[in-house]
C-alpha cells in the first residue's frame, strides 16, 4: 500500500514538473533570420508572349502581351533614329498607367499587361521598315523587333485611278469625295481603326449595281456608277470624334491583280473647349507652291505630330526644345513649318510654305495639335 502511495506521488510530481516547464517562456525564433527572400519577379527575366512582330503592309494592329507588371519601355528605334522615354514616363509605365507616343510611322500604346503597336501603310511595294522596342522590368530588358511587310500593288499596272487616296477629317466630323478612274473593281477589307470588316453578299451585289450605302462603326460610305466617266465616286462621310484618342480608317481596293486603298485619319475633340483658337483649319497650295498663315489664340497647346502624304513627322528633342521657347522651324519633306510665339496675343503664328509640286498628283498635310484634354488640327492640300 504504501508503495502505491509512494508511486503515485512521484507520478504526480512528474506531471507537474512537465506542466511548469509548459508554462516557461519558450524560446522565439528569430523572425530575420527565418524571414525569406521575397521572390524576385524578373529573377528569370521578361517574359513576353512573342520578341517579334510581322505586320501587314498596309495598316496593321498587333499586340505583346507581359507576364509580369511594374515594367516600362525605354526607348523606341524606327529605321535607326531612336527615341528615349522620359523618366516621367517609365515611372508611369511602371505603375500600369497608360501611354502612348507616335515614332514616324510606328504608334505605341500600353497597358498594364501588354504593348500594342500599330503602323500606317507601307509606302513602298518592295522594300520591308523595321523597328525596335526595348522593354525593361528591375534590372532585366529586352527587345521586341518589329518588321512591316513592303505593300502589296500586285503585277498589274493602276487599274482603278483613285483621285486622293488620303484624307483627313476635322474632330467635329465631314465630308470627303474620291473619284476613281474606272468602275472595274471591287472592295476588299475595311478597317476601322483596330476592327476589320469584310463588305457582305449584299454590300458586294449593290456595289456591282452602281449604288453601295454602307455603314461602318462612324464611318459612312457610298459608292456610285458615274457614267459620264465610267468610273466611280465615294462619299465618305465621318461622325463627331469625342472619344479623347484620333481614328482611322482604311478601305482597301483590289482590280485584279491590283491593289491599293483609301486612308483616313480623324483627330478627337477631346473633351475639353476650345483652348487653342485656330484662326482657320485648312489651307491650299497652287501647284507652283506658296505660303499661308494661320494664327492661335493662345499659346498653350503643343505639336502632336504633322502626317504628310500619309507618313507621321514628329519634333526631335532640339526642335521641341525651340517650339518650347517661342520659335522653331521645321522642313517635313516639301512643306516648311515655322512656329513663333506672339507677345502682344499671347497666342502662336504659324507660317507654312509648300514647295513647288513636280510629282504630278495631288499632296496633302495634317498638324495636329493638343492642349490638355483639347485635340485639332490643320490641313492643308496642293494640287
Amino acid at each position: 500500500m504504501r508503495k502505491a502511495i509512494l508511486l503515485l506521488s512521484a507520478l504526480s510530481l512528474c506531471a507537474c514538473a512537465d506542466e511548469a516547464d509548459n508554462l516557461k517562456p519558450q524560446p522565439q525564433e528569430d523572425p530575420i533570420e527565418n524571414r525569406q527572400e521575397e521572390e524576385d519577379p524578373w529573377a528569370e527575366g521578361i517574359t513576353l508572349s512573342a520578341d517579334s512582330l510581322m505586320l501587314g503592309g498596309r495598316v496593321d494592329t498587333q499586340g505583346v502581351e507581359i507576364a509580369q507588371r511594374g515594367w516600362w519601355i525605354n526607348s523606341v528605334e524606327v529605321e535607326g533614329e531612336v527615341t528615349l522615354t522620359t523618366e516621367a514616363e517609365r515611372q508611369a509605365m511602371s505603375l500600369g498607367e497608360a501611354y502612348r507616343n507616335v515614332f514616324d510611322w510606328v504608334t505605341v500604346s500600353t497597358e498594364p499587361d501588354a504593348i500594342i503597336v500599330s503602323v500606317t501603310a507601307n509606302p513602298s511595294s518592295d522594300a520591308p521598315r523595321t523597328f525596335h522596342i526595348e522593354v525593361q522590368g528591375g534590372d532585366k530588358t529586352k527587345v521586341i523587333t518589329g518588321t512591316q511587310e513592303p505593300l502589296r500593288v500586285g503585277d498589274w499596272g493602276d487599274q482603278v485611278f483613285l483621285s486622293r487616296n488620303v484624307l483627313f477629317f476635322p474632330a467635329d466630323g465631314g465630308h470627303e469625295t474620291v473619284t476613281t478612274g474606272t468602275s472595274r473593281w471591287w472592295l476588299g477589307n475595311i478597317s476601322i481603326d483596330e476592327n476589320w470588316y469584310r463588305p457582305s453578299q449584299q454590300e458586294a451585289n449593290a456595289l456591282e449595281k452602281g449604288n453601295l450605302e454602307a455603314t461602318y462603326e462612324w464611318l459612312h460610305v457610298h459608292i456610285t456608277d458615274d457614267p459620264a466617266t465610267e468610273g466611280r465616286t465615294l462619299e465618305l462621310t465621318v461622325e463627331p470624334n469625342n472619344t479623347g484618342n484620333p481614328r482611322t480608317f482604311d478601305i482597301s481596293i483590289q482590280a485584279g491583280d491590283y491593289f491599293c486603298h483609301i486612308d483616313g485619319t480623324q483627330p478627337s475633340q477631346g473633351t475639353w473647349e476650345d483652348v487653342i483658337g485656330l484662326s482657320q483649319r485648312e489651307a491650299t497650295f497652287p501647284r507652283e507652291g506658296g505660303s499661308a498663315t494661320v494664327t492661335t489664340a493662345t499659346d498653350l497647346w503643343t505639336h502632336r505630330f504633322t502626317d504628310i502624304d500619309g507618313h507621321t513627322r514628329q519634333f526631335n528633342l532640339k526642335e521641341t526644345e525651340d517650339f518650347e521657347n517661342g520659335n522653331v522651324e521645321k522642313t517635313f519633306e516639301w512643306l516648311h513649318l515655322r512656329i513663333t510665339d506672339d507677345p502682344a496675343t499671347g497666342g502662336r503664328t504659324l507660317e507654312m510654305t509648300a514647295d513647288r509640286n513636280y510629282t504630278g498628283s495631288p499632296r496633302s498635310f495634317t498638324i495636329y495639335l493638343q492642349a490638355g484634354n483639347y485635340f485639332d488640327c490643320i490641313t492643308g492640300r496642293q494640287d
